[in-house]
């Protein structure tokens, strides 16, 4: 066992730096960088940048002690971005599925905006997802759950009720489930608005829709309003 900074290692490699909560990461030179306490991996070139993922962490696996190659599993790979002044850096997140003549495939990207991409090499925003998500939660018989809120400030753990969004209502041992969508003013609690439920019928102003469009409520319309051929 290796222990770098630590007099008694509990596994093959320990890297232990000394606690400074003022330190803070840098893209100057190591000399610079008052942060630069951990393990630090560099690609050199004999001349320019370069760009493409070309260091980083491999995962492995062999089926025998002391085996003279191994199978990667996964990997996680620095790579230079673009080179504006300073050189702009993005992280690669690869697995393979393992079949026969599988790669390494690139399956969440951070570019060195920050933007996230999973199942994308080239996100747009914060977080973009190309392919079917999935979200659970608790096991609630009867009521809401699951909830996808969208806030409109910066800071949810304060304002926590400034927010608007959908989330799921289960009826039950019935295993209903129904679209429940909420807004609000202020730091008022947020209520829900509209309902679509199992059966595809919408409500506004009710929670219980029981034709295909229920409006519990006054309403106004701008345009003309048809049954069937027949205009009112």
């Amino acid at each position: 066992r290796i222990g770098l900074g630590k007099s008694y290692p509990s596994t093959k490699l320990v890297v232990q730096g000394i606690f400074d909560a003022s330190a803070t990461p840098s893209v100057s030179a190591p000399a610079a960088n008052s942060a630069n306490k951990g393990i630090l991996i560099t690609r050199e070139a004999a001349s320019g940048w370069g760009t493409g993922y070309t260091y980083g962490i491999d995962f492995g696996v062999s089926n025998s002690i002391d085996a003279s190659s191994s199978y990667k599993v996964a990997a996680i790979y620095g790579a230079v971005e673009s080179v504006p002044y300073y050189v702009a850096g993005k992280l690669g997140f690869y697995t393979t599925t393992g079949g026969n003549g599988a790669l390494l495939l690139e399956r969440m990207t951070i570019k060195a905006s920050g933007s996230v991409g999973i199942g994308t090499t080239a996100p747009v925003q914060k977080l973009d997802v190309a392919g079917n998500i999935n979200i659970t939660g608790a096991n609630t018989n009867t009521g809401y759950d699951r909830y996808f809120k969208m806030y409109g400030n910066s800071d949810p753990a304060t304002n926590t009720n400034r927010w608007a969004g959908i989330g799921l209502y289960n009826n039950g041992g019935n295993n209903v489930n129904e679209l429940a969508f909420f807004t609000g003013a202020g730091d008022g609690a947020r209520t829900e608005k509209v309902r679509i439920n199992n059966q595809g019928n919408v409500g506004i102003g009710t929670t219980a829709p029981s034709r295909l469009f229920d409006v519990n409520g006054t309403s106004y319309f701008r345009d003309d309003i048809y049954f069937g051929n027949t205009v009112l």
